[in-house]
């Protein structure tokens, strides 16, 4: 099954890589800056600034990539599964 036009792969796959490199350089900003936010009110500030940025980046990367998930799975009614013939299992099911 295809995917629409504005959900092709490639640009499935720069959405996830991008937003993967935008929370993890919001993550190390964070761990860089821990230690100097006591140096400078500057430092302090760009710090709570990250810290306050951090949940929201993360919530929507995460929704991001849950929605790319269901947008690419293939939905049920197309599949079905019957009890395999060639199996010698008398359990087995194959998706047809």
């Amino acid at each position: 099954m295809a995917m629409p036009g504005w959900h092709n792969f490639g640009f499935l796959a720069a959405r996830e890589i991008g937003g993967f490199c935008v929370v993890g350089v919001l993550y190390g900003l964070f761990v860089k800056l821990q230690p100097v936010s006591t140096l400078s009110p500057g430092q302090a500030r760009l710090f709570r600034n990250v810290a306050l940025l951090i949940p929201f980046a993360h919530v929507l990367f995460c929704t991001m990539v849950a929605w790319d998930f269901e947008m690419t799975l293939t939905p049920a009614g197309r599949v079905r599964f019957t009890p395999c013939t060639t199996s010698s299992a008398p359990s087995a099911w194959c998706c047809r």
